[in-house]
């Protein structure tokens, strides 16, 4: 099987399915080495000896009212730099 490769406008559409987000508009970089979503109000806890977390995000282009409540196991925690350079600690 050939390798396909895929074009990619600099906003496209995706769906994180295991999170329940048929579709949420993201902006691509190439140049970048991994990917963040903006989360707020975010609850840690513990599900079954298993560190998880709550989160929220704004899933509708556009609409800052609708907040999507999230819930994930925590695979990894990062620090974040905003594109001014602001780091924010996990």
């Amino acid at each position: 099987m050939k390798n396909r490769l895929l074009t990619f406008e600099w906003r496209e559409w995706f769906g994180l399915l295991a999170l329940g987000i048929l579709q949420i508009k993201a902006k691509v970089n190439t140049g970048a080495r991994t990917s963040a979503l903006h989360a707020f109000k975010l609850r840690p806890f513990m599900q079954e000896g298993i560190q998880c977390i709550e989160f929220r995000l704004h899933a509708r282009h556009r609409d800052i009212e609708t907040e999507t409540v999230c819930t994930a196991e925590v695979v990894n925690q990062r620090t974040v730099m905003d594109s001014r350079g602001h780091k924010k600690e996990p």
